[in-house]
């Protein structure tokens, strides 16, 4: 094999040209694989052909095969997009775009099933009892969306949330297999019943059931909004509040439903214990603090807290700029803030009866 040698990085091999004695030739440069992309070189003895040459997947159990393809319908927002099986090896499915050679992400032999039916908004299993479960199965229900933790649907003053194994971007890592999707379902549930019981506010009820190889979660129905009234916003808050308290913070978007005017948080699943450095765990309650008021200002509400913070760093910057204290007639808006916060602490010893020590 001829000698390959690197030059501005690019790669040469020297070869003997018959009018030019030897020289350097540009070799085809491998084509480079972007980190979380994987390369489709395999041993095909570990992928047999079956009779119509195709790579037929070994002890699948289900005969997927390297080229299978699936069109996503484009539901919950998504463009319709087909996938296609690029590999199959260890009991791992290997997929990406049909119109690429690379794959972009892997799931369980098991959950190929699963993402075609989760995506298709579909769930399969045998006959239940249960008549919210058996609507959902017989395709009576009606679909509202897909989280990273399940899909959501609607029958008769009930939501149904069924797990998936699918994360919210379907070319995203961490494919579940169904046992996993039916234990992070089972998780929320015990999350639920855990706030429940330490006298968290504002958390639904909810019912867990196995049926198939699919976790079902049961809660009543009530109307997701964004638009609050200011009470309502400070009971959020207090939810917020008192999940901090019994150590979680809720990474994931605030979701509000009401029910006779009170508001309940409709979605709990990413919610996980506050763990980690004590800078950790203050950053976590920051970020739900930061979501909270994200939805105060969805309201054209300003959270107290936000007030402050912004007029904190408004006097310290103008002090870092001209080495002196905000001017005379500036001064009272800073009473008027300190007033709101002083307001929003005889909110927080009302309403959470613990001694605040915001502002």
């Amino acid at each position: 094999m001829a000698p390959i040698y690197t030059l501005m990085g690019i790669p040469y091999v020297a070869v003997l040209d018959p009018m030019r004695g030897i020289v350097l030739r540009k070799t085809a440069r491998k084509r480079m694989i972007s980190p979380g992309q994987l390369s489709l070189d395999f041993n095909e003895t570990k992928h047999p052909r079956d009779k119509g040459g195709r790579f037929a997947s070994k002890g699948s159990g289900e005969g997927i095969k390297v080229g299978d393809q699936f069109d996503a319908p484009g539901m919950f927002g998504m463009y319709p997009k087909t996938y296609e099986v690029k590999k199959v090896e260890d009991g791992q499915v290997h997929i990406g775009y049909a119109n690429s050679h690379l794959a972009h992400t892997s799931m369980p032999e098991a959950s190929w099933k699963h993402f075609k039916n989760d995506l298709s908004g579909k769930v399969e299993g045998p006959n239940s009892n249960n008549p919210y479960i058996q609507a959902v199965i017989s395709g009576k229900a009606e679909s509202l969306g897909k989280g990273n933790s399940g899909i959501v649907f609607r029958h008769n003053g009930k939501v149904v949330k069924v797990g998936t194994t699918v994360p919210f971007q379907p070319t995203n890592p961490g494919h579940r297999s169904p046992e996993e999707a039916i234990e992070n379902l089972k998780r929320e549930h015990d999350t639920c019943e855990y706030f429940r019981s330490r006298g968290v506010p504002g958390i639904p009820k909810t019912e867990f059931i196995v049926h198939g190889d699919k976790g079902f979660l049961i809660r009543d129905e009530m109307e997701p909004t964004d638009k609050l009234t200011l009470e309502q916003l400070h009971k959020v808050d207090k939810i917020v509040r008192s999940i901090h308290r019994v150590g979680y913070s809720i990474r994931d978007q605030i979701q509000v439903g009401l029910t006779n005017g009170e508001p309940y948080m409709l979605d709990i699943g990413d919610a996980q214990p506050l763990e980690g450095t004590p800078s950790q765990r203050r950053d976590r309650v920051k970020d739900d603090e930061w979501r909270i008021e994200a939805l105060y200002n969805r309201n054209n509400v300003k959270h107290p807290i936000s007030i402050a913070r912004k007029a904190v760093a408004n006097r310290k910057r103008y002090r870092q700029i001209t080495g002196r204290s905000l001017p005379a007639h500036i001064r009272p808006n800073a009473n008027e803030i300190i007033a709101l916060v002083n307001d929003y602490n005889q909110y927080v010893a009302k309403y959470r009866n613990t001694e605040s020590t915001e502002g």
